[in-house]
């Protein structure tokens, strides 16, 4: 067999091509293709070019960080080696005066300087950090505003507030048993049955033994009432006896829980005195300090910070100032209900001296004794009925012993009206006292914190005050 027969034959079992077919040992040399190709080189061609310029630029970037870095360790390294030949100067020149002096001490005359006085370092390039100057006012002002907000801090505990509250119902007691023991002397002048209760005890020596329990030692007191009060009211003793007797009750009933005590009291537990806004103040214009200088020494950082501190710092001041204003205020509310009470109790008893005749006092001889306005304080509320019943007293004395004898009674009668009425508004004045108080140890927790902030944030201010350094 031929050659020629043998490829016809294997021609046969080719597949013929078909013309656009992909098949893999075939080149597509189409012009799409050929576009396709050009197209997708081109896109690498520019994707290489991106990526090698953002080398290039990523490089750049890291090679001027690193310059600026360098820069910067120089400008430092520079500025720490001016600041230790400034230090070594102003030694030099300590120890020269020091030399100096010694010389001049031993008589001899000292030669010329040979160094000179070292020029000082403006606030701007050494900043507040590095000024002996700033940082004794910064420690001074810290000290100033923590030891002040501490000393301000409200002593009034739950126990002294409970102390307070049983001080006051205990005297309020005792004046009431000295009342009470006014109108047995009042009753048993004016010819009157007394008799005691019905357990055998005087009214005031009941309340006297209340208030002794209420507020306890004070028993002593509560034992001589309960003694004169009995030897005062006996059928043997005489009218100027009992006298005698009921004035040492009437007096000791005044001052068994005096009205100081709760004065006292809430003086020890209100809190900040004269030297906590005092240092308080200082620590103020410490900061206010600190914030010129950083102004002036252009700590254009600093400035904003200390700024606030000192915001911080007024607005502490302002908390403690605010709730001890209300303390006070409570206070003097307190007082002035208090000193109304005590005012008719010792009246009625000056009265009830002068219209026995036990009276010592020349004023009680003038005519216009009983007509003038007794009460030291400006207003006693409710004094209009015992003003009254010292009118009608003038009225009696012109009239015989016994008118006299039952306006005494009329007194005592118009001083129980006049201090029942006012009781309720010392309570009230009372539990307002307390609840101030109360009140106030939250109001300066609010001032710590506020003045430990403001602590805070001005040595933050300090701290970012570093100054531009010297370069030159």
């Amino acid at each position: 067999m031929s050659s020629t027969d043998e490829d016809a034959r294997r021609g046969d079992e080719r597949p013929m091509l078909i013309i656009g077919e992909d098949r893999p040992d075939v080149e597509d040399t189409t012009p799409e293709e050929l576009r396709r190709q050009r197209e997708e080189a081109q896109r690498e061609i520019a994707e290489a070019r991106r990526r090698a310029q953002e080398e290039i630029e990523r490089k750049r970037r890291e090679a001027e960080r690193e310059l600026a870095e360098l820069e910067r360790a120089k400008e430092r390294e520079i500025a720490r080696r001016q600041r230790e030949l400034d230090e070594a100067e102003r030694t030099l020149y300590k120890r020269e005066t020091r030399l100096r002096r010694q010389v001049s001490a031993s008589g001899e005359t000292p030669k010329a300087r040979l160094v000179e006085k070292p020029p000082r370092v403006p606030l701007s390039q050494k900043g507040l950090r590095r000024s002996s100057r700033a940082l004794t006012v910064a420690a001074a002002t810290g000290v100033a505003l923590v030891v002040g907000l501490f000393t301000a801090a409200p002593g009034g505990g739950p126990d002294v507030r409970t102390e307070i509250v049983d001080t006051d119902r205990s005297r309020v007691l005792w004046l009431q048993s000295g009342l009470a023991a006014d109108e047995m002397i009042a009753q048993r002048m004016a010819g009157r049955d007394v008799t005691p209760e019905a357990d055998g005890t005087w009214p005031n020596v009941r309340l006297a033994q209340e208030a002794s329990a209420v507020y306890p030692g004070r028993d002593f007191y509560a034992d001589r009432a309960e003694e004169s009060t009995a030897r005062m009211m006996a059928e043997g003793t005489s009218d100027v006896r009992a006298l005698t007797l009921w004035s040492e009750v009437h007096r000791e009933a005044g001052y068994a829980v005096g009205p100081w005590e709760v004065e006292d009291l809430v003086e020890e537990a209100r809190g900040p005195d004269g030297w906590s806004y005092l240092l308080l103040g200082a620590g103020v214009l410490g900061l206010v300090a600190l914030a010129v200088l950083a102004l002036v020494g252009r700590s254009w950082v600093a400035l904003p910070v200390l700024v606030v501190a000192t915001g911080l710092a007024v607005a502490a001041l302002s908390v403690v100032a605010a709730g001890d204003v209300e303390v006070r205020g409570a206070a003097a509310a307190h007082e002035a209900a208090d000193d109304a009470l005590d005012e008719v109790h010792d009246q009625l008893g000056r009265d009830l001296e002068v219209t026995y005749g036990i009276s010592t006092s020349s004023y009680t001889q003038r005519p216009e004794f009983w007509t003038d306005d007794p009460f030291y304080v400006d207003e006693v509320p409710g004094a209009q009925t015992y003003l009254a019943a010292r009118q009608d007293m003038a009225d009696a004395l012109e009239q015989g012993e016994q008118a006299v004898a039952e306006a005494a009674v009329g007194l005592v009668d118009g001083a129980r009206e006049t201090i029942e009425g006012q009781v309720p508004a010392l309570e009230s004045a009372r539990g307002r006292l307390v609840g101030t108080m109360a009140g106030s140890r939250s109001d300066w927790g609010l001032g710590l914190g506020l003045g430990l902030g403001a602590v805070v944030v001005g040595a933050a201010g300090v701290a970012l005050s570093g100054g531009r350094g010297r370069t030159e």
